[in-house]
């Protein structure tokens, strides 16, 4: 009986993560490079250089001793 238990949850298991939704990664990665260049030319085209430079320091991220330092800090 706890063979036929165990099997019937291993079967459980297996339809189960089969059926989830699949995730398109390579179009999340495609819309975050456009949304990106967007965001860049038009701080750059716009001729505001500290603009463009605010957009990559605010993603930055710099763990050092244990502390962990995010956007402008992150910046030695």
């Amino acid at each position: 009986m706890k063979k036929y238990l165990s099997l019937l949850f291993v079967l459980s298991f297996f339809i189960v993560t089969s059926c989830e939704n699949k995730y398109d990664i390579e179009a999340d990665k495609q819309a975050l490079a456009k949304l990106s260049a967007e965001e860049f030319d038009a701080n750059f085209l716009s001729g505001n250089p500290d603009a463009s430079v605010e957009f990559y320091t605010d993603m930055a991220l710099r763990i050092q001793d244990g502390e962990i330092f995010s956007g402008k800090e992150a910046h030695l």
